[in-house]
């Protein structure tokens, strides 16, 4: 009798656990700080500007881009935040921002693959990278 009571209380807890656990992929609703007239950075260069996309939120961290952009062309495409949860997680993303900056330049979009190892960092990059381009008016 106790084993079967054993057996119900484990199902029931681990129930419990899994209704309960909820990820976090939405955005965050923490603010971006605006610099200049729409979010964007004053021009420092004629044509040229910066537009920074929201902090988007991951099972990892937050992830958040910004992009410099010259005569509405995507010249850089940086991570200002990136999840940092320790040595592996700073190692992959050491590895995988970069190629997700330079996939953007490439493809003048967020239409860029996936970094293997850190598909969540890169979805998140995605998705803060559209929002950033949408923002700049280039959709």
């Amino acid at each position: 009798m106790g084993r079967i009571a054993f057996a119900l209380l484990s199902t029931v807890a681990v129930l419990v656990l899994l209704f309960g656990y909820r990820t976090s992929t939405g955005e965050s609703a923490e603010p971006v700080p605006a610099s200049g007239p729409s979010g964007s950075l004053p021009d420092a260069v004629p044509g040229t500007r910066t537009v920074t996309g929201p902090v988007v939120t991951t099972r990892r961290g937050v992830v958040q881009v910004r992009i410099t952009l010259q005569d509405n062309k995507i010249v850089t495409a940086e991570a200002v935040r990136v999840p940092d949860g320790g040595g592996r997680y700073r190692e992959i993303n050491s590895r995988a921002v970069p190629l997700l900056g330079q996939e953007a330049v490439r493809a003048q979009s967020a239409d860029i693959d996936a970094v293997t190892g850190a598909t969540v960092t890169s979805e998140g990059y995605r998705r803060s990278l559209q929002a950033a381009i949408d923002k700049a008016g280039l959709a």
